[in-house]
């Protein structure tokens, strides 16, 4: 089982390689594609508040060897922004890790449910509610949403829900 991880950022300098090295033993490579501006379709004329610089520095030289860095400026909507992604991490892979920079997996979590779905193997996008940090250690956030956690690229459609 080959697997991939990607993830969309435009901040997150203080949690991305807790999320990067939380997935770091199950996936093969993890892309980052940064953007300098939002992706939900706003438009402001501010700086970020973090710069491409700070979240590349954020991430120690160790995690480097599995990680590609890809800038995005182009894309101004989170879905174009997505299925680039998924486009860009389903070279040469099964399955493919959704990860937010604020995202921890537990090693066993994560394991159990690639083992599962690459087992199952019925369905593209696999949905999962997931509890996890919201800009600190010390708050959550539990995520209502269903949205998709892992993406299997040995089928083109059909959805699957891990409880």
């Amino acid at each position: 089982m080959k697997v991939n991880s990607y993830s969309i950022v435009h901040y997150g300098k203080d949690y991305l390689s807790y999320a990067l090295n939380s997935v770091s033993h199950l996936v093969d490579r993890s892309f980052i594609l940064y953007t300098p501006h939002p992706s939900h379709g706003h438009r402001v004329d501010i700086p970020p508040i973090e710069s491409r610089d700070e979240i590349m520095n954020s991430i120690p030289d160790n995690q480097w060897s599995k990680l590609q860095w890809i800038d995005t400026d182009n894309f101004w909507q989170e879905g174009s922004q997505r299925d680039y992604a998924v486009s860009v991490a389903s070279q040469n892979t099964d399955l493919i890790c959704v990860l937010d920079y604020d995202e921890i997996w537990p090693y066993a979590t994560l394991s159990a449910v690639l083992n599962y779905i690459y087992e199952v193997n019925s369905a593209r996008n696999w949905l999962l509610n997931f509890t996890h940090f919201w800009r600190s250690f010390s708050w959550v956030c539990t995520d209502e949403n269903w949205p998709v956690r892992i993406i299997d690229t040995r089928h083109s459609k059909g959805i699957g829900y891990i409880p």
